[in-house]
């Protein structure tokens, strides 16, 4: 199932393809005439389309229940495909919070919202004591394909709800999640 598309950034492939449709003898040859040629070379263009834009990253907005002071909204979710892991997370006011990213669920069979502080083992973090807008990366390093989770820790003031974004690589066989995204688990 393909998902809606994102833009990936991968100007190398933008270049080469365009290189080959703007250069490339049997499209200018063929595509003047009116044969069957036209048909099938419009075909070729659109199989090297779909074939170059196989693996692309997936934008996923997830909206976060309000959270008291001291309280974690953590969010599983499962990269298909080897890439870089991304997360934003936008609050009300600045104050103390964190964003954090981990491999596997340190939170499994917990609820959410809990009343919970970082774990140990993330790949990703941001702690700060004064700022309203929060992003991590795993970039430059691309991560394998499995499950990760996202947490979302308020150390401050309460506030109601709020919403993030999770940004992971995808295949083209896999389910997208709904979206916004409201469970804790996404496929």
């Amino acid at each position: 199932m393909l998902c809606p598309p994102a833009l990936t950034g991968d100007r190398l492939t933008a270049v080469c393809a365009a290189w080959l449709l703007a250069f490339g003898w049997f499209f200018w040859i063929y595509g003047d005439r009116a044969e069957i040629h036209v048909m099938a070379a419009f075909w070729a263009a659109l199989v090297l389309y779909l074939a170059l834009r196989g693996y692309y990253d997936l934008d996923t907005p997830v909206t976060l229940s309000a959270l008291a002071s001291g309280q974690t909204y953590w969010v599983q979710f499962t990269a298909h495909a080897s890439g870089q892991l991304s997360s934003t997370w936008k609050i009300p006011t600045a104050q103390s919070a964190q964003q954090l990213l981990y491999p596997g669920n340190p939170f499994n069979g917990l609820a959410d919202p809990v009343s919970t502080g970082a774990k140990g083992g993330s790949i990703a973090k941001q702690a700060t004591s004064n700022t309203a807008n929060f992003s991590i990366t795993t970039a430059p390093v691309q991560q394998a394909a499995g499950t990760y989770t996202v947490q979302f820790f308020n150390g401050s003031n309460s506030f109601g709800p709020t919403t993030g974004t999770i940004t992971y690589t995808n295949d083209g066989a896999s389910a997208c999640p709904a979206n916004p995204v409201t469970a804790h688990v996404l496929p």
